[in-house]
C-alpha cells in the first residue's frame, strides 16, 4: 500500500471520528420542540412539555395584555377625543385671554372685556378651566389692594402721562438750575472774569468804612472851625458894634 493511500484512509479514519462526535453532540444537546412521547406515540407524563407549549404559553399571555392594553387605548383614545375638543375651545379662548390684558378688549379690538386681568380657576382634577363654559367673564379678577387689576395699556397710558409731567417737572428743574447758574454768577461772579454782587457789596461796604472813618476823622476838625467861625461871628459883630459906635462918636464932634 502506498503511503499516500495510508494517509486517505487516516483521514477516512479522522473524518469518520469527527462527523460521529457531531451527530452524537446534536443527539444528545437536541431542542425538545414537542412533548417526548413513548415508542407507541403517546405523551410521557413526567417529560417536559416542549419549546412548543412555551412558545404557545407566552403568546396567550402576550394576547391577554395585548386585549388589555387595546382597550385602554380604546379608552384612552375617547379621552383624548373629548379633551382635544376641550383643547380647540381653549385655542379660540386664550387669544382673547391674551389680548385683554394688553388692551382691555378681545383679540379683534371691538369687544371691551370688564376686568381683563382674570384668575384661571383650578378644577378638583387639577385642569384649568373656567366655571360654566369657556369664558372670560367666568373668571376671577385678579385684584390688589381691592381694587381690579387694570389693562397693561390702561398703566402705559398713566405711565406716559406721570413721564411727561417728569418731563416737564425736569424741564422746570433745568431752567431753575440756569437761572441759578445765572444768578449764582451773578452774585458770586466768574472766577477771572466778572467780581458779581458780593464783590461789588464789599468793595461799597469798603468805601462806605472809608467814608466813616472819613468822617469820624474830620468830625473834631469840623467842630473846632464851627467853633472858630462862631467866636469869629461874635468877634466880628463886636468889632462892627464898636466901629458904629467910633462913627457915632466921629460925627457928632
Amino acid at each position: 500500500m502506498t503511503p499516500f493511500a495510508k494517509m486517505l484512509i487516516f483521514l477516512n479514519v479522522i473524518l469518520s471520528l469527527f462527523f460521529t462526535g457531531w451527530a452524537a453532540a446534536l443527539y444528545t444537546n437536541r431542542e425538545e420542540w414537542a412533548p417526548p412521547r413513548s415508542l407507541f406515540g403517546e405523551p410521557l407524563q413526567d417529560g417536559p412539555p416542549g419549546i412548543n407549549a412555551e412558545l404557545e404559553k407566552q403568546i396567550d399571555q402576550l394576547v391577554a395584555r395585548r386585549d388589555l392594553a387595546e382597550e385602554m387605548w380604546q379608552e384612552e383614545r375617547r379621552k383624548l377625543r373629548a379633551v382635544a375638543e376641550h383643547r380647540e375651545k381653549y385655542l379660540a379662548w386664550y387669544p382673547d385671554m391674551l389680548a385683554a390684558p394688553e388692551s382691555g378688549k378681545d383679540r379683534t379690538g371691538t369687544r371691551d372685556i370688564p376686568d381683563p386681568v382674570r384668575r384661571l380657576i383650578l378644577a378638583p382634577g387639577k385642569e384649568f378651566y373656567m366655571k360654566d363654559d369657556i369664558d372670560m367673564a367666568k373668571g376671577e379678577p385678579v385684584t390688589v389692594g381691592g381694587e381690579a387689576v387694570k389693562p397693561y395699556a390702561t398703566y402705559e397710558a398713566e405711565l406716559a402721562e406721570v413721564a411727561k409731567g417728569l418731563d416737564d417737572i425736569q424741564k422746570t428743574l433745568n431752567d431753575q438750575a440756569a437761572e441759578h447758574k445765572q444768578l449764582t454768577e451773578r452774585i458770586v461772579g466768574i472766577h477771572g472774569k466778572t467780581r458779581g454782587l458780593q464783590a461789588e457789596r464789599d468793595i461799597q461796604r469798603s468805601y462806605m468804612q472809608n467814608c466813616i472813618d472819613e468822617r469820624d476823622y474830620l468830625r473834631p476838625l469840623v467842630e473846632n472851625s464851627e467853633a472858630e467861625l462862631y467866636l469869629l461871628k461874635r468877634r466880628h459883630a463886636a468889632l462892627t458894634a464898636r466901629l458904629k459906635e467910633l462913627e457915632e462918636f466921629t460925627d457928632g464932634r
